[in-house]
């Protein structure tokens, strides 16, 4: 089949849905320009309440090398602890303290994903990095949370735990901007067409498979 077919037959298919409709309509017309129209266009096709990633002090005595250089990034840029958010949680007496404690997680756990997410459109996070934050350092992250989770039965560290998990990190709108546009860019290096990275990245979007996600990241 020609590209050109390939293009038509998906032109066609993203009619029957609006959320593939506006991510590929923003891939078409940044594949030619500016990445930032990727994220823009990603970011109008979710609507899902976003999950959220703070660092913790266990997953932060694992790092390697690259990862610390990688979370002191994150650390100057604003990204917070889950610790400090647990100590004021233990320090609560009543159920009204510790709700108002885990509405101010969430807050910082909101604002931490849109810090990472513009430090790498910004390139402070470059590519490499940002396969890391999304792989390796998601994992010690999350176990990290869920070793204080176990030690200490506390509320903040679930949270927090059960933010790094991997179909967290992929149902994370921010860090998927940030699998697509990296999805984008080896497409754009290797050569593809504009429609080839189209029809890709609705393939991406539409299949949403735990299996295919993983995939990407890594690659």
């Amino acid at each position: 089949m020609a590209l050109y077919e390939i293009g038509q037959s998906f032109k066609d298919k993203i009619t029957e849905n609006s959320t593939a409709h506006l991510v590929a309509h923003a891939i078409l017309r940044a594949v030619g320009g500016s990445m930032a129209d990727v994220a823009q266009g990603n970011q109008a096709g979710h609507t899902a309440v976003d999950n959220n990633a703070l660092r913790n002090s266990k997953g932060e005595s694992k790092l390697n090398t690259q990862e610390k250089i990688l979370n002191e990034k994150l650390k100057k840029a604003g990204v917070q602890s889950a610790d400090d958010y647990q100590r004021k949680y233990d320090a609560c007496k009543t159920d009204q303290c510790r709700i108002q404690v885990e509405k101010e997680y969430l807050k910082a756990s909101d604002e931490a994903n849109k810090i990472i997410l513009n430090l790498y459109m910004t390139g402070q996070i470059t590519e490499e990095e940002s396969k890391i934050l999304l792989t390796s350092y998601a994992n010690k992250m999350m176990r990290g949370a869920g070793e204080s989770q176990r030690r200490f039965g506390s509320r903040i560290f679930d949270l927090n735990a059960n933010e790094w998990i991997p179909a967290s990190v992929i149902g994370n709108a921010d860090f998927n901007q940030i699998t697509m546009l990296n999805l984008v860019k080896k497409m754009k290096r290797s050569g593809a067409s504009d429609e080839q990275i189209a029809l890709r990245v609705f393939q991406y979007e539409i299949d949403g498979s735990y299996k295919g996600s993983v995939n990407i990241m890594q690659q």
